[in-house]
């Protein structure tokens, strides 16, 4: 299956909530994407959202209603090293730590960081270094983000 030039997004009920679905990220070696559910009201936190892997075989037209409320069914949690963040633009993404965050802060010292995964607009993955996102506010998170975003477009202009 060839990758779709626009990300696939959809509104759905599910028990009586409205959520939003969106591809997240499609992997490069094997086509599996992860699918994001998140509630679409303003008051709903994170902790509602879900994730659920789906196949290479699955595009925009197999991820009908009934297959997505399927996958919500089999989707899972944030864990306690994942959000989801609103940034200044007022953009969507999905923050998640890499490294062993579980470790005493001394000892993860220079071994973490964050991964920020836009669930609106253009698909984009960034990272930077950065400690346990659970415990970062709003604001690091942006300033991280922006550390990221400048990484990415550095990284652009030495490779061209």
């Amino acid at each position: 299956m060839s990758r779709e030039a626009r990300r696939f997004e959809r509104e759905i009920v599910i028990g009586g909530e409205t959520y939003r679905a969106c591809v997240a990220w499609r992997g490069r070696e094997t086509d599996y994407g992860l699918l994001y559910f998140h509630p679409v009201t303003e008051a709903a936190g994170d902790r509602e959202d879900r994730r659920a892997l789906f196949a290479p075989s699955e595009g925009s037209r197999e991820l009908t209603d009934t297959r997505l409320r399927e996958l919500f069914e089999a989707a899972r949690p944030l864990t306690v090293t994942e959000r989801r963040f609103t940034a200044g633009d007022g953009r969507q993404w999905l923050v998640q730590n890499r490294g062993p965050v579980w470790a005493e802060r001394s000892a993860a010292e220079g071994h973490t960081g964050v991964v920020f995964t836009s669930l609106e607009g253009e698909v984009q993955r960034l990272s930077s270094p950065g400690g346990h996102v659970v415990e970062m506010s709003d604001d690091e998170l942006g300033e991280l983000l922006r550390t990221a975003h400048a990484g990415a477009d550095e990284g652009l202009r030495e490779g061209e």
